[in-house]
C-alpha cells in the first residue's frame, strides 16, 4: 500500500470488507476518483476499500486525488479505529505530492492517537529530512530507537530502517563521531550489508580512529577488509596486489551487458577530428572539476572534438559553469539510468571515453561498463587501478608506475610528463599573519591539510617523532571536527608532545586557503594515501613538500608532483628517510630558504605546471589509439590475490615499507594447492 521512499511497512486495516472494488463491473474504471467519491457518498467505502483505490490512484500517477479522497473519508469517519493507519497513508500521499509539511502534520495526528505507531514516527524523520529539518528527524528516529520494546520481527525492522535513516543523516551532517557507534549497532542485526560496513568504516578513517578495524560480532578486520571499496582500502594499506584484487572484486560487471552498437560512421574524407568523451560526477566544485579546466580548454580545436558528460548532482556552481563553457558539447546525464546514459553517450560516436570517475563517490560504472565507446580510459579522479574488464588504459607517468609496476594494473599504461593537470587561474585571496591564523610567529611550521582519512597511526607517529626533535615546531592540520580534533590532540599528549603544538586551521573558502599556505614552512605528506591535489595547491603557493613514495598508486602521486617541480630531492625513500629528512629541514632555517627559491625559480618553466605541454602529450596518446589493437585485461588469480591480501594487517604493518612485498605474496602462495592459480606476476 504504501509508495513512499523509505516507508517500512504496509499499514492494514483491521478488518477486511468487500463492499467497494474499484472498477467492480464495468472493466477497467475511467475515474477511479469519482467512483471513491461515488462510493463515500453512498457509505460502501469502507477502511480497506478506501486504501485499493488510493492505492490504484497513487499507481496512475494522482498522488493529489488520493490524498483528497483520504481527507473526505477521514472527515466522515471522525471515530473510526482505522484512522491511524489511514493518515499514515495520507502522509504518503501527501509527500508524494510535495506537501511534507502537511505530510507530517498528519504522521503528528496519528500519534497523538497511538503514540506506538512506531512506523509513523520512522517516516516522520523521513519527511522532516526532505524538508531540510534534519534536527528534527534524526530526534524522530532517536524516538522509535528509546521507544521499542521487545525485538519482535516488526520491531526489529523498525529498529534497522530507524538506525539507517539515523546513521545517513549523521554522516550527512559530517557528525561522524555520532554515527560510528549508530553503524556499529546497526552492523550487529544486519552483517549481510557491505554497505554498513563500509559506511562503519569511512566515519572510522575520518576520525583517526585506530586501529581502523576491530572485529564487530561474527565479522574479523579481514572480513571488513575484504567488503572495503577500493578507495578506502587505498587509504589503508599500500598493498597494490590487494587494491588490483579489490578493484577487481568492486567492478559490478556481469558477462550479460554487451557492449553497445558503434554507431554507422560515414567513409572518412580526412576532415573527421578525433571525438573524446569526459564523464564524471566531479566536473563541479570538486578536486577533478578543479583540475581539468586547463585540459578542456587547452585542446586544439581544428584536431579534437571535446564532449563532457556529467552525472552529478544538480545544481549549477562556478566550476561547473566554467567546465560547460570550455567544451563545444556538454550533456546532461544525471537522472538517466546507466543503460540510458550509455546510449546517450554512445549516439556522440565517440573515438574515446576518458572515465574520470573510477572507483570514487558518485561513480557510475554501469554506464562503463556498457562500452558506450571504443576505447575506454581511467584518468584522474581514482588514484589506481580499476581492476574492471572494460577499461583498456590507465593514464599515469614513469614515477607513479614505473615500468616494473605495470603487473599491479588491470589496464595498460599511458603516461604524461606529469600524471595530475592544474589550474593556473586559482583564485588566491591576502595572504594572513601567523597571528591570525593561529601560528607562534617563530615556530617552524610544519603544514598537512590533507583530509583527516589520510592520516594513519604511522604517519601520526613519525610527525610525533619530528616534533620531539624540532623543539620550536608546530604541526598546522586542517581541522576535521571536535571529535577528532580532540583524539589527535590526546594521541599527541600520550607521546610525550604538548597538544597545543597541533594547530588546526578552520574550514574556509578556498581563495582564502590557498592564500594561508604562504605561512607554512614545509608540507609534510602522508601515508599511504598522499597528496594529491593539496600537493599541487602547496606547490604553486610556494611551500616544499616532502613525501614518501611506497608502491600504490595513491602513494606516488604526490612524489610524481614534486618532481616535477623540481624539487627529486624531497621524495624520500623509506620512511626513515622522510622522518630524518623532516627534522633535517626543521633545523636548518638557510635549507628550507634554498628550496622556497628553487621552487620559486622553477614556477614558469618547470614540468607541474606546463599545461601546454601535458595536454599535447595527451592528445598525442588519444591520436595514437584508434586503430590500435586494444589490450585485454588479464583479471587470472585476482580472487586468489583479494583472500590473501586481507589477511595481512596494516593496522600492524606498513605493507608497502617492505623490502620482500612481491616475496611476501610468493610466499602466501605456496601455501595454497597447486592447483590455485595466482596473477600475472607472482
Amino acid at each position: 500500500m504504501c509508495h513512499a521512499d523509505g516507508c517500512p511497512t504496509d499499514q492494514k486495516t483491521p478488518e477486511s470488507f468487500a463492499a467497494f472494488q474499484p472498477g467492480r463491473g464495468g472493466g477497467v474504471s475511467t475515474d477511479l476518483f469519482l467512483e471513491g467519491i461515488d462510493a463515500l457518498a453512498n457509505r460502501r467505502l469502507d477502511a480497506l476499500g478506501l486504501l485499493q483505490v488510493t492505492d490504484a490512484l497513487s499507481a496512475q500517477g494522482q498522488p493529489q486525488r488520493a490524498a483528497q479522497l483520504y481527507r473526505l473519508w477521514l472527515d466522515s469517519h471522525p471515530d473510526a479505529p482505522e484512522r491511524g493507519p489511514v493518515l499514515f497513508n495520507l502522509s504518503i500521499a501527501l509527500a508524494a505530492s510535495g506537501d511534507l509539511g502537511a505530510a507530517v502534520a498528519s504522521l503528528d495526528e496519528a500519534l497523538e492517537r497511538d503514540p506506538a505507531f512506531h512506523a509513523a514516527r520512522v517516516n516522520r524523520g523521513i519527511f522532516l529530512s526532505r524538508t531540510g529539518d534534519s534536527e528534527g528527524a534524526m530526534a524522530s528516529w532517536h524516538d522509535v530507537l528509546e521507544r521499542l520494546g521487545a525485538l519482535t520481527p516488526e520491531a526489529l525492522h523498525l529498529k534497522t530502517l530507524a538506525l539507517r535513516h539515523l546513521a545517513h543523516s549523521l554522516e550527512r551532517a559530517q557528525r561522524e563521531d555520532e554515527a560510528e557507534p549508530v553503524l556499529r549497532a546497526l552492523l550487529a542485526l544486519e552483517s549481510h550489508d557491505p554497505e554498513i560496513s563500509q559506511h562503519w568504516i569511512s566515519t572510522r578513517q575520518a576520525q583517526c580512529c585506530w586501529p581502523l578495524l576491530e572485529p564487530v560480532e561474527t565479522h574479523t578486520p579481514a572480513t571488513l577488509r575484504r567488503r572495503m571499496p577500493p578507495l578506502a582500502l587505498a587509504a589503508h594499506t599500500d598493498d597494490p596486489w590487494l587494491l588490483l584484487a579489490a578493484g577487481a572484486a568492486y567492478t559490478p560487471w556481469r558477462p550479460e551487458i554487451a557492449p553497445l552498437p558503434c554507431p554507422a560512421r560515414p567513409t572518412d574524407d580526412g576532415t573527421r577530428r578525433v571525438r573524446v568523451g569526459y564523464v564524471s560526477a566531479d566536473l563541479r566544485g570538486h578536486a577533478v572539476g578543479s583540475l581539468v579546466p586547463e585540459v578542456f580548454v587547452g585542446h586544439d580545436r581544428t584536431r579534437f572534438e571535446i564532449f563532457a558528460f556529467y552525472t552529478g548532482p544538480a545544481g549549477l556552481d562556478g566550476h561547473r559553469l566554467r567546465l560547460q563553457q570550455s567544451v563545444e558539447h556538454w550533456q546532461e546525464l544525471t537522472g538517466l539510468d546507466d543503460d540510458s546514459a550509455a546510449r546517450q553517450i554512445a549516439a556522440a560516436d565517440l573515438d574515446l571515453l576518458v572515465d574520470l570517475n573510477g572507483h570514487t563517490d558518485g561513480a557510475r560504472p554501469g554506464i562503463i561498463a556498457r562500452r558506450p565507446a571504443p576505447i575506454l580510459i581511467n584518468w584522474l579522479g581514482y588514484p589506481g587501478t580499476t581492476g574492471s574488464p572494460f577499461h583498456h588504459y590507465i593514464i599515469a607517468d614513469d614515477w607513479i608506475i614505473p615500468p616494473s609496476h605495470e603487473k599491479y594494473y588491470s589496464e595498460k599504461v599511458l603516461r604524461l610528463p606529469c600524471y595530475q593537470p592544474n589550474d593556473l587561474h586559482r583564485e588566491i585571496g591576502p595572504v594572513p599573519s601567523r597571528a591570525e591564523a593561529g601560528l607562534p610567529e617563530e615556530a617552524v611550521v610544519y603544514c598537512c591539510f590533507n583530509a583527516a582519512y589520510k592520516i594513519t597511526r604511522f604517519t601520526f607517529e613519525r610527525w610525533i617523532s619530528v616534533l620531539a626533535a624540532v623543539p620550536d615546531g608546530v604541526l598546522w592540520l586542517l581541522d576535521p571536527g571536535r571529535t577528532t580534533r580532540e583524539r589527535l590532540q590526546a594521541e599527541a599528549q600520550a607521546r610525550g608532545i604538548d597538544p597545543a603544538r597541533l594547530v588546526f586551521a578552520p574550514r574556509v573558502p578556498n581563495p582564502v586557503h590557498l592564500a594561508r599556505y604562504a605561512l607554512a614552512d614545509l608540507f609534510l605528506d602522508t601515508a599511504p594515501y598522499g597528496a594529491h591535489t593539496t600537493a599541487s595547491d602547496a606547490l604553486w603557493r610556494g611551500v616544499p613538500v616532502l613525501t614518501w613514495s611506497g608502491r600504490a598508486f595513491a602513494s606516488r602521486v604526490c612524489g610524481s608532483l614534486v618532481r616535477a617541480a623540481g624539487l627529486p630531492d624531497l621524495v624520500c625513500k623509506s620512511p626513515e628517510d622522510y622522518t630524518a629528512r623532516a627534522i633535517m629541514l626543521g633545523q636548518d632555517a638557510e635549507a628550507r630558504q634554498t628550496l622556497r627559491a628553487r621552487l620559486a625559480a622553477a614556477h614558469e618553466t618547470c614540468v607541474l605546471f606546463d599545461m601546454t605541454a601535458l595536454v599535447r602529450r595527451l592528445e598525442a596518446l588519444y591520436e595514437a589509439l584508434p586503430g590500435a589493437p586494444l589490450p585485454v585485461p588479464d583479471l587470472t588469480g585476482l580472487d586468489t590475490v583479494l583472500a590473501l591480501g586481507v589477511t595481512l594487517d596494516p593496522d600492524r604493518e606498513e605493507i608497502g615499507a617492505r623490502p620482500d612485498y612481491d616475496d611476501l605474496y610468493r610466499a602466501l602462495m605456496a601455501d595454497l594447492p597447486p592447483a590455485v592459480q595466482g596473477p600475472r606476476g607472482l
